[in-house]
């Protein structure tokens, strides 16, 4: 019964997965598994945990996407043109 509640949760009705595994999290960002687990880990990334799953929507992993997102530095940057 757990198992198919996490399964009807895990996908939308369109065919869309809500909630992706660990795994799958760090294809979406682009990013190693080991990766992933170390942000989890260090509780850089937020997740849930159900049971020994570690799992991760969308939109969590958009939300730390944007979060994580840097500013360029102010003032002048010297570009050296020459070697192109």
């Amino acid at each position: 019964m757990k198992n198919e509640n996490l399964e009807n949760l895990s996908e939308e009705k369109s065919g869309v997965k809500r909630v992706l595994d660990s795994a799958e999290a760090a294809q979406y960002l682009g990013i190693s598994y080991w990766l992933i687990r170390k942000l989890v880990r260090e509780k850089k990334i937020p997740y849930y945990k159900i049971e020994s799953k570690t799992l991760f929507t969308k939109e969590i992993l958009d939300k730390y996407i944007q979060d994580s997102l840097e500013e360029p530095k102010k003032g002048k940057i010297k570009q050296d043109w020459s070697n192109f």
